[in-house]
């Protein structure tokens, strides 16, 4: 409940976000189908209870605010996203319908990429998104991957700890993409971001590639990796750890590491900053971006 009521689109008027999240909490348990919620510019959002990828939208208008803003303001019509991780779609949905960008979303697990492929129905946008039902990782192959734990399934750990798992099929960046290098790439794979940036070994170097979204938590830790040796790849590649106001629309060079977030990596000598100031404006729960 902090989260919400401390939220940059909350914070100002607490009232509204306390009536979204009880009626929230209410109705859901009352309705047995899911329900479209806006996002921006007409973006609708399939939620259910109990659907983290979603819920966090319900309450907040974007859950990971600075992040998803992002997005909105560095892509353009016609730009390439990836999205790996993609879950439901919060993030396909904002480049894919909100921005009108061409989307790659990867999702290897099979309940979420049912919801992502009715999101992408439900907003028409199936021309725009190409959704790869696969994990992504250094080599092709195939993975233990966990099933039933919503946002956090994830490759199975090196000791091979898990509950109810399934084979998945694994693919590569550089394989997958090819020449259709993404202006913008969101990763959020459960700690499993070294291999996934492995494979990705020509596409860090194109420099169309401006930014990357990166979840650096630590969980990568079940695997032996380090968040350091992520961020070393990744400025090895060009790029830089900035923080963004979605207010100001400023980047500025990110000083302080701080753990349980998205870390966003933006390639030196680009122009996403200057691009951002002109980007068309988006309100979300009456404020405008």
């Amino acid at each position: 409940m902090w989260h919400i009521l401390t939220h940059p689109l909350c914070r100002e008027r607490r009232l509204a976000a306390l009536w979204r999240y009880l009626s929230w909490q209410a109705g859901s348990r009352l309705l047995a189908a899911p329900v479209a919620i806006p996002i921006v510019n007409g973006a609708r959002l399939l939620a259910v209870r109990g659907m983290t990828g979603a819920t966090g939208n319900v309450y907040t208008g974007l859950h990971e605010f600075e992040d998803m803003a992002f997005v909105l303001h560095a892509l353009e019509p016609g730009d390439v996203f990836a999205d790996v991780g993609a879950n439901i779609g919060s993030y396909t949905l904002l480049a894919a319908a909100g921005v009108g960008a061409r989307v790659v979303a990867f999702e290897p697990d099979q309940g979420a990429s049912m919801w992502l492929r009715r999101n992408v129905g439900l907003n028409c946008v199936e021309n725009r998104v190409r959704v790869v039902e696969a994990a992504v990782g250094e080599t092709p192959g195939t993975v233990r991957f966990t099933t039933g734990l919503d946002t956090v399934n994830h490759v199975v750990d090196v000791d091979g700890k898990a509950g109810s798992s399934t084979d998945i099929m694994v693919v590569r960046l550089d394989d997958e993409l090819g020449d259709q290098v993404p202006r913008v790439m969101k990763l959020d794979v459960e700690g499993y971001e070294l291999p996934v940036l492995r494979g990705g070994a020509q596409l860090l170097v194109d420099t169309r590639l401006e930014a990357i979204v990166v979840e650096l938590n630590g969980s990568g830790q079940r695997y032996g990796f380090h968040d350091s040796d992520t961020v070393a790849l990744l400025e090895g590649a060009g790029f830089e750890r900035c923080v963004y106001d979605p207010f100001s629309r400023e980047l500025s060079p990110r000083r302080v590491d701080h753990r349980n977030d998205n870390v966003l990596f933006i390639r030196a000598g680009s122009d996403v900053g200057a691009r951002m100031k002109s980007a068309a404006p988006f309100t979300v729960l009456g404020r405008t971006i």
